[in-house]
């Protein structure tokens, strides 16, 4: 897991990022690198993006998930369960309350993907990009 992940730095988490906000239309007020702690923690804190956090895979009207939204301009609709692996768990590292940054944090995107590939292997379906994807 460690190598596929530390293979998408760079450029990549760039292009998630831009995505996730392009995706995500003004609904949180965008936040960077050069955002304060202070300023950060009470971002991520507020109402609207743990809601964000918590609800990633949650259909919209038109039956599609901001995950399935992000994942489809980054890989297109051929992204494998790997990709979509991948963008959530450097969306989470976004947006997570828990968790004290907004740059990609190798550590806690490799600490996601394990979880994602533990539970794929005992079957416990966590990710539904779209009912109709796999």
């Amino acid at each position: 897991v460690g190598s596929y992940c530390c293979s998408y730095r760079g450029s990549l988490f760039g292009t998630i990022r831009r995505h996730t906000w392009s995706c995500l239309k003004g609904q949180l007020d965008k936040v960077d690198t050069s955002t304060s702690q202070t300023e950060l923690a009470i971002w991520k804190s507020s109402d609207k993006v743990r809601w964000w956090y918590k609800n990633l895979e949650t259909s919209d009207e038109d039956n599609e998930s901001l995950l399935y939204q992000i994942v489809t301009k980054v890989f297109g609709k051929s992204a494998t369960k790997n990709n979509t692996f991948v963008i959530k768990a450097c969306v989470q590292n976004m947006l997570d309350p828990e968790h004290p940054k907004i740059e990609m944090d190798e550590d806690y995107i490799i600490s996601k993907l394990i979880k994602y590939a533990d539970d794929e292997s005992n079957n416990n379906d966590s990710i539904s990009v779209s009912s109709d994807d796999y």
